[in-house]
């Protein structure tokens, strides 16, 4: 009995063992056939990945095909197709564009794509503006000289009639174009970009080519667009998106447009070049804060100080030879705008302030000095003391000792050279000059003696206040 029992428990254990072997076999099997599924499915979504990226860059090439295309359409030789027919294909092409947004939005269900044919409808907008401002420019402007021009940048209308009409059809077909772009690209603000960028696209209808009033045009146009994405787009979220930046950087292309048609095609003059170089400043400080990291926007920011001391030096100058002002106005019309500039970024700027306030002082102190140099006289004595009472308020209330040592340099130096004039002209005898300022002197001693420690204390509270100035 016991020897049976025995060979159960054997037969038992055997049993036991083969089970446990095969079920380790089907473990083994199963892992690795968990294993095998795993690194099929690491390939796939590699190349998954690899794929997915190729419609980006298909959408990317896609938009720049486009934008050649539209590019190609406007250099190309139409000799034998009247300007009117030919700007009505471009504003098929366009419309075309906007079709294909919407096939792709609302068929195909593909967002993304949808979005590059409407956003490239929206880039070349501009384009159209430039025609129609060429067929306005032919019948409302002077006359032009077509050797003068490219045969693609020479537009003529049949008639000043068919300019308009040929305006208004385009302004009906563009402006709702424009809407269902930005709709696309920034929806909650798709309105406001719209007028804003019809309306700074119609800039460049204006049937002028002067250079300085182009210039001057130009750079309102960007001033305005520096204005609305400072004020009202940077509030909404939507425009802070990869497609809100795209849209607001489209706003730039009218007055960019504007300086180049001049540039290229009616030349310039110092109007120009100091408006330009102005608009250029102001790109750099204001943008750079939207479009790039702190530090490299301080950077720019600190590379705008040059654009704008020389486009205000250009423009000054220019108007000296256009008006023929005189020499002793020439120190004031420079320095005293260049500081309130100067003072206007240091209100907005991203490092410290201290730069643009040293920068305002240095344009004020140093030009009332130097106009009291150059130009002696009352004039000259009044405007550096005026000058010193604004950079001592100033300097004070914006705790800056550059400023306020340079005001108060200023005013001395003004107060000094009027008391000399006055001298001068009523021509104290000497004696009455010597009593005069004995008896001052007597005068200030006496106060002095009385309110000793009432000025020693005032002076201690402002020399304490004064070293934790910038």
């Amino acid at each position: 009995m016991e020897t049976q029992d025995k060979n159960n428990n054997l037969e038992q254990s055997n049993n036991l063992h083969v089970l446990m072997e095969v079920q380790e076999a089907l473990e083994t099997e199963k892992n690795l056939e968990q294993n095998q599924r795993k690194k099929q499915q690491e390939e796939q979504d590699k190349e998954v990945g690899r794929i997915s990226m190729l419609p980006k860059i298909l959408r990317i090439v896609g938009a720049i095909v486009l934008l050649s295309s539209a590019l190609t359409f406007m250099a190309q030789g139409w000799e034998t197709m009247s300007h009117m027919i030919r700007y009505f294909t471009f504003l098929g092409f366009t419309g075309l564009l906007a079709v294909l947004g919407f096939f792709c939005g609302l068929k195909v269900k593909e967002d993304k794509g949808a979005r590059t044919f409407l956003g490239v409808a929206a880039a070349i907008i501009p384009a159209h503006f430039c025609q129609l401002g060429g067929l306005i420019y032919s019948k409302f402007g002077p006359a032009i000289n077509p050797d003068l021009y490219p045969s693609y940048f020479y537009w003529v209308a049949a008639s000043g009639f068919d300019a308009l009409v040929t305006t208004g059809i385009a302004l009906l077909a563009l402006t709702p174009i424009t809407f269902i772009a930005f709709s696309a690209l920034a929806r909650r603000e798709a309105l406001r970009l719209t007028g804003a960028y019809i309306a700074l696209n119609a800039l460049l209808l204006i049937p002028t080519r002067d250079p300085s009033i182009s210039g001057l045009i130009a750079s309102l146009a960007i001033l305005g667009v520096a204005y609305l994405d400072t004020t009202c787009f940077k509030q909404h979220t939507a425009m802070k998106t990869k497609e809100g930046r795209i849209s607001r950087l489209i706003l730039l292309v009218p007055g960019a447009l504007l300086f180049l048609r001049i540039a290229f095609l009616y030349g310039i003059d110092g109007i120009f070049v100091g408006a330009a170089l102005a608009t250029s400043s102001l790109a750099l400080f204001v943008f750079s804060k939207k479009y790039c990291s702190l530090e490299t926007a301080k950077v720019l920011q600190s590379c705008s100080i040059l654009p704008t001391i020389l486009s205000w030096l250009v423009i000054a100058f220019e108007l000296k030879w256009l008006i023929d002002l005189p020499d002793a106005v020439m120190l004031p019309l420079v320095t005293i705008p260049l500081a309130a500039i100067f003072i206007a970024k240091s209100l907005s700027c991203l490092g410290g302030r201290t730069q643009y306030q040293g920068l305002a002082a240095l344009a004020l102190v140093g030009g009332a000095f130097l106009e009291l140099v150059m130009f002696p006289g009352l004039n000259a004595s009044i405007f550096s003391i005026a000058v010193g009472i604004l950079a001592i308020a100033y300097g004070y209330t914006a705790e800056s000792k550059f400023v306020f040592l340079g005001g108060l340099f200023t005013f001395g130096h003004g107060l000094i050279d009027t008391v000399k004039l006055a001298l001068t002209v009523i021509t104290i005898s000497p004696w009455i000059a010597l009593a005069i300022i004995g008896g001052l002197t007597v005068l200030g001693s006496s106060y002095l003696e009385v309110h000793t420690r009432r000025i020693v204390k005032q002076i201690g509270l402002f020399r304490k206040k004064m070293s934790t100035w910038s």
